[in-house]
């Protein structure tokens, strides 16, 4: 559980990270702050990768973090997406919750 944990985390972070390249104006600042948030979400994925197989987590990680970057984006701001890269996200967040399904515990 607490490697589940600790891979929400790492999600949050690259999602906070991902994030504030938009949200800063300041170029460099934006940079810096992007990779200090990458860097806690490398720290906690490391965690995560103690009790999860590398490819379930990682799946997680990249799915994940898009919808969360996607949720972020619809608040934040105007996405332009076309009904195949939304059926494209419908298709990576089934494919994770099957992923995640079959993983061996």
């Amino acid at each position: 559980m607490l490697a589940w944990i600790s891979l929400l985390v790492a999600i949050c972070f690259e999602v906070s990270g991902v994030s504030i390249l938009k949200i800063i104006s300041n170029p460099l600042y934006a940079k810096l702050s992007m990779i200090f948030f990458v860097n806690l979400s490398y720290i906690f994925m490391a965690l995560a990768l103690r009790d999860i197989a590398l490819g379930v987590a990682y799946s997680v990680w990249e799915i994940v973090g898009l919808l969360g970057v996607l949720g972020i984006s619809f608040l934040f701001f105007t996405p332009h997406l076309s009904t195949q890269q939304y059926l494209g996200i419908l298709i990576g967040f089934v494919g994770v919750i099957c992923i995640v399904a079959g993983e061996e515990h």
